[in-house]
């Protein structure tokens, strides 16, 4: 049974970004950095249960599509690891400019972590998250 946070994630992931995967590179550290910094925002954000100011490092097709009380809901509901995340941990950072995808592995609050892909958008001269998309574990540990 498809969780209703997780399908109005599998719809924003389907209407936030429009991705060209054939065009990108891996980010260079600048790059990275910045992507980083806004998704460790978007974490510390949830942490202090600061509904608004993650939802603002949203982006802004994501905040058009969903108000912040339906935006709240989605990630305690859907993504309970994430709305009560203890950190992360960041891998490949690849863009083409305009959009970008980040491997993330987030530290539940008991610690346990969780393999997730980033998508985000470059507007109004800032990164920008545009979907989050849990993936799979693979390997000895999953």
């Amino acid at each position: 049974m498809i969780r209703w946070g997780m399908m109005l994630g599998a719809v924003w992931l389907g209407t936030a970004l429009t991705v060209r995967a054939a065009d990108w590179k891996y980010s260079t550290k600048a790059v990275k950095a910045e992507l980083v910094q806004v998704i460790d925002e978007q974490l510390a954000a949830f942490r202090r249960d600061d509904y608004w100011a993650a939802y603002h490092l949203a982006a802004r097709e994501l905040r058009r599509q969903y108000s912040l009380p339906v935006f709240e809901l989605m990630i305690r509901r859907g993504y309970p690891l994430i709305a009560r995340n203890q950190g992360a941990d960041y891998g490949l950072a690849r863009d083409n400019g305009v959009e970008a995808e980040v491997l993330v592995i987030v530290r539940g609050a008991d610690g346990q972590p969780g393999d997730f892909r980033y998508l985000l958008v470059y507007e109004d001269e800032a990164w920008r998250i545009g979907s989050v998309t849990e993936v799979p574990r693979a390997g000895p540990d999953a």
